[in-house]
């Protein structure tokens, strides 16, 4: 992307217009953003109490630990830059995807395992941000142009992660289909879940 032509509000804008083109024309049925982390929790958690999965509490935790982290980097993003509602709708609705896809098309309770975790990891992995938020209100001297491009820089990484297990799991329902056949139960099963 051209950092130097592009301004934040674009390139936001064009993070999220990249995800939802490379979604295929299923994966658009079963994809809708959230006004909030909440509402995508309490889907989420819906889902796992209705297929029943084993640890779903844990899985439920680690992602709430995503969440969380996620906030205070959103209010820094609000405070330096104008983003529509769609840019944090869209990370929201893109996690419940491929958690979505992950426990009902493979049933890969490892598979959902790995990615909750790396969710976490994540989070312990960005900065601090809401301790930074007021510090960079109030200084002059806060290179904001950097600072923006830092923010971008952490939403197009995590929109990517997810589009790339996204990716990932599309592949190998494509070898399934192929080995075992089309099973519509599945399909049947997602839409149920994602209507």
């Amino acid at each position: 992307m051209d950092w130097e032509s592009l301004s934040a509000e674009k390139v936001f804008a064009k993070c999220v217009k990249a995800f939802r083109d490379s979604l295929s024309e299923q994966d658009r049925l079963y994809f809708r953003d959230f006004s909030s982390a909440d509402e995508m929790l309490a889907e989420l958690k819906l889902d796992l109490a209705n297929l029943k999965i084993h640890k779903a509490d844990d899985y439920t935790r680690r992602v709430v630990i995503f969440t969380d982290a996620m906030a205070p980097y959103f209010d820094v993003v609000n405070a330096f830059v104008q983003v529509k509602p769609d840019v944090m709708g869209c990370l929201w609705g893109s996690l419940l995807l491929i958690l979505r896809v992950s426990i009902i098309w493979h049933n890969y309770s490892g598979f959902f395992d790995k990615v909750t975790q790396m969710l976490e990891d994540i989070s312990t992995s960005l900065p601090h941000y809401r301790q930074h938020l007021e510090s960079c209100r109030s200084s002059e001297h806060v290179k904001k142009d950097g600072l923006v491009k830092a923010l971008c820089l952490v939403y197009t990484d995590i929109l990517e992660f997810v589009r790339q297990i996204l990716v990932t799991l599309m592949t190998l329902r494509q070898v399934y289909l192929v080995l075992d056949g089309v099973d519509e139960c599945k399909d049947q099963q997602m839409m149920q879940y994602c209507a």
